[in-house]
C-alpha cells in the first residue's frame, strides 16, 4: 500500500524538531569543551610549570621533562635531550597540552555549568587527575604516556599530577571568589543604624500661616 504524502510544512517542522534534539544532545558537550580550552590551559601549565621545575633539580635542564614529552614521535631520542629545542620541547609541549584539554573535557562535563560547592569541584578534579593517572601509566604503552618518569622520579609524579588537577578547579575557585557579593557594613553594637542625609524622606515644610 502507497505511503500517504506528509504536508510540506508537517515534513519542515518534524526536520526543524529533529535538528533541536540533535543541538540539544550535542551541546552539554560544546559547553563542556568551551570551559575546558580554561580549565584545560590552567592544568596543562601548572603542571608543565612543576615539571619544569622538577627536571630543573633532577638533571639541571628545565626543559628536560617537557622534552620526553615528545617521545609520543622521537621514540627514546627525546629521552636524551636536555636543551631548548623545537623539534623536542614544542612538540612535548603541545602534545601535553591537548592531553591536558581532553581531560579537561571530561572533568568539565562532570561538573557542568551551573553553580556549586568548592569541595565537590576539588573532588571531581582529584578523580579525573587519578583516571589520567592511570590511564598515562597503566593503560596506554610506554611511549603514550606523558614520558615525566624517564627524567623524573616517581615520588615527582605526585607533585606533577597534584598541580595538574589543581590548575583544573583553579578558573572556576577564581570565577567564584570575584562573583561572591560584597560584604555588608553592619552598624557597631548599641547603636541603632540610622539613614544618611542623603537617604533621609525630604522633612514636609510647615504649611504658612493664614494672614487676614
Amino acid at each position: 500500500m502507497p505511503r500517504p504524502l506528509q504536508p510540506l510544512h508537517q515534513r519542515r517542522t518534524d526536520q526543524a524538531i529533529g535538528t533541536g534534539d540533535e543541538n540539544g544532545r550535542s551541546r552539554p558537550w560544546r559547553a563542556a569543551f568551551i570551559r575546558a580550552l580554561c580549565s584545560g590551559t590552567s592544568a596543562s601549565l601548572c603542571s608543565t610549570a612543576l615539571v619544569s621545575w622538577l627536571g630543573r633539580r633532577r638533571s639541571g635542564h628545565v626543559p628536560a621533562g617537557t622534552n620526553a614529552t615528545s617521545q609520543w614521535l622521537w621514540g627514546s631520542k627525546a629521552h636524551r635531550r636536555d636543551r631548548w629545542s623545537l623539534r623536542y620541547t614544542l612538540t612535548g609541549f603541545v602534545i601535553h597540552h591537548c592531553s591536558s584539554l581532553f581531560w579537561a573535557c571530561g572533568f568539565e562535563r562532570a561538573k557542568g555549568a551551573r553553580a556549586t560547592t568548592p569541595g565537590r569541584v576539588l573532588a571531581l578534579a582529584a578523580a579525573t587527575t587519578a583516571v589520567a593517572y592511570l590511564v598515562d601509566y597503566k593503560v596506554v604503552p610506554q611511549r603514550l604516556s606523558p614520558g615525566f618518569d624517564q627524567r623524573l622520579r616517581r615520588s615527582d609524579l605526585f607533585c606533577v599530577y597534584v598541580g595538574f588537577g589543581l590548575g583544573l578547579a583553579l578558573p572556576w575557585l577564581l570565577a567564584r571568589r570575584d562573583a561572591r557579593p560584597p560584604a555588608r557594613l553592619s552598624a557597631p553594637a548599641g547603636r541603632p543604624h540610622r539613614p544618611s542625609a542623603a537617604c533621609r524622606p525630604p522633612r514636609e515644610s510647615a504649611a504658612p500661616a493664614e494672614t487676614r
